[in-house]
């Protein structure tokens, strides 16, 4: 089994990530890897009663749909923490995005046990 091969397991990648090079430095004693992003088009499906297209939703997405579940799970926890601008930088995300995040996860909590939001 390649190397490359074997580290993409034990990481867990799944299929949306590829080891494409490992290298290890005796000097230093570390590893290092380079893993690429494989991506493409989300598929389309369509309603077979009133003909509406829709995307089909990954396993992957999160409450927002630009973002991953694990990258909104590190950006909660970083938002716990630190000040919404700085989490930003982090990131490389605008703090009104992180904020419209924050809220959709409120808000999906707050249905899960039964609440409603006040406004």
């Amino acid at each position: 089994m390649p190397l490359e091969k074997l580290f993409h397991e034990l990481l867990g990648l799944g299929l949306n990530w590829e080891v494409i090079e490992s290298r290890f430095e005796r000097e230093r004693g570390t590893a290092s890897l380079a893993i690429c992003e494989i991506t493409w088009r989300l598929p389309r499906g369509k309603c077979r009663q009133c003909g509406h297209v829709f995307r089909v939703r990954p396993p992957w997405e999160g409450l927002s749909t630009h973002f991953t579940k694990e990258f909104e799970a590190f950006a909660l926890l970083r938002m716990r923490e630190m000040p919404m601008s700085k989490v930003g930088e982090l990131v490389g995300e605008t703090d009104t995005r992180l904020g419209r995040m924050l809220f959709r996860q409120v808000n999906g909590g707050l249905r899960r046990g039964g609440l409603q939001q006040r406004g």
